[in-house]
């Protein structure tokens, strides 16, 4: 009775099957970089291109994340960090400047950060009034009047 049936693995056996490797998940801290250009009429693709040059020629890893007019979004390793530093401000051959606007360790925190940068550099808005939510009522007109 105390010997073991070839068709059921031991406790330690089904442990190990299960548990994850350790040595092979080398993981890092990830870093969110918020660029920001001189202008928000700039091409993201020539900029980023230029951007991805001058951090390999750095040995830096760094990917594109999010972009849009004015911004660009980078993630790196938190080791990273003092290199990528080392080259903003950087100008464009066009003479476009691009800083860093903000470094954050998550991407929600940046996003946030980065619809209100955007809000702050779009022309004033003339178009009409935004709708209410669903479910709320529109007191700006009154009753009868679209």
């Amino acid at each position: 009775m105390g010997e073991y049936s070839c068709f059921y693995p031991t406790l330690e056996e089904t442990l190990l099957a299960f548990a994850p490797p350790l040595l092979a998940m080398k993981r890092f801290r990830k870093r969110y970089i918020l660029l920001s250009f001189s202008s928000p009429l700039t091409p993201t693709q020539m900029a980023s291109q230029e951007i991805n040059g001058a951090l390999r020629s750095q040995g830096i890893r760094a990917w594109l994340i999010n972009y849009g007019p004015g911004f660009l979004i980078y993630r790196c390793p938190h080791t990273s960090i003092d290199r990528f530093k080392g080259l903003f401000p950087l100008t464009l051959p066009n003479d476009e400047g691009i800083v860093i606007e903000r470094i954050s360790g998550t991407l929600r925190a940046l996003k946030r950060r980065c619809l209100s940068l955007a809000a702050s550099k779009a022309p004033p808005s003339t178009g009409p009034a935004l709708r209410p939510k669903r479910g709320r009522k529109d007191l700006s007109h009154p009753p009868g009047v679209p």
